[in-house]
């Protein structure tokens, strides 16, 4: 028994009675083979308190990859938080950095008077049917306009404007003249020259080339650029030839007139905001002081008692 009875009579003998036939405990017969120091029946399979896979206590989502060296939050060469159009807490009246006023104005762009093929005739040109020659033409065209020996040629008064909408001559700068040219037959002497008009004012020549300066039979590309004067409304073009036979020829195709808006000075900004006062206020008082008291009085007691203790008690 596991448990020793406490209640054994007093009379019991104090010792324990011994069979001499029972076998030992410890001794081991004879007859039979000593047992091996390793049971038979020790398991050779791994016991299933082992267990063979993943606990299914493990959390599922334990990452499977391994974490590279640097961590996925390592920002890169610029904050992804930087904002692209700059702070969006910047008030609408909040000068620019570079004021509209201090840059360059642009070129505006130009506005097409007038321009002519000749592939319907003369046009606005007041040329005689016969100079509307089908010997050359530029661009893919049949038709052009030619002038030999000394002839001259006049566009009606065209106004400073388009067709559908006329302006203001005081809104224009300057007109741009284009058109291509070749000479037949024309010696280095000779010379073809452009003349402009404002207003039935005073012509002037704007323009001058002379048989060394064209190519026999090959287009050249001419411009001239002329400024117009204030209050200008019209303009009329003149091309003359001066050539020493009828053999002195020179075409001129895809004629064009333009305009070029013109571009005020911005007025130049002030050192000064424009809305500083200017007056003094009139609500400053009249009796403000102008003498600062000092710190200590200006007058000392003299009436000072005469039992008053001489030494100031500590």
């Amino acid at each position: 028994p596991s448990v020793v009875p406490t209640d054994i009579p007093s009379n019991a003998p104090s010792v324990v009675p011994t069979d001499s036939n029972a076998p030992s405990r410890s001794a081991i017969p004879t007859g039979e083979p000593k047992p091996s120091v390793t049971p038979s029946d020790v398991p050779t399979v791994i016991p299933s308190m082992i267990p063979s896979e993943e606990p299914s206590h493990w959390p599922s989502d334990v990452p499977t990859q391994i974490p590279s060296a640097l961590p996925s939050d390592v920002p890169s060469d610029s904050p992804s938080d930087v904002p692209s159009d700059g702070p969006s807490n910047v008030p609408s009246d909040a000068p620019s950095a570079f004021p509209s006023d201090l840059l360059p104005p642009t070129d505006p762009p130009e506005v097409i008077i007038y321009n002519e093929a000749f592939e319907d005739g003369a046009g606005r040109f007041q040329a005689n049917q016969y100079w509307i020659r089908d010997d050359f033409s530029h661009g893919g065209g049949q038709w052009s306009l030619r002038l030999r020996k000394r002839q001259w040629v006049k566009t009606e008064w065209l106004p400073l404007g388009t067709d559908a909408l006329s302006r203001a001559t005081d809104e224009y700068s300057q007109v741009i003249i284009t058109f291509w040219a070749l000479k037949d037959g024309m010696e280095p002497n000779d010379k073809f020259e452009l003349y402009v008009r404002f207003d039935e004012g005073e012509e002037s020549k704007e323009g001058e080339w002379t048989g060394a300066d064209l190519l026999e039979e090959e287009w050249l590309y001419l411009n001239v650029t002329v400024d117009v004067p204030g209050g200008a409304e019209t303009i009329q073009i003149e091309f003359e030839s001066e050539g020493n036979s009828n053999n002195d020829k020179v075409y001129i195709d895809d004629f064009n007139l333009a305009a070029k808006p013109l571009v005020t000075d911005p007025p130049a900004p002030s050192d000064s905001p424009s809305d500083a006062p200017t007056d003094i206020p009139s609500d400053v008082p009249s009796d403000v002081p102008t003498d600062i008291p000092s710190i200590a009085p200006s007058v000392v007691p003299t009436d000072i008692p005469s039992n008053a203790p001489s030494v100031v008690p500590t």
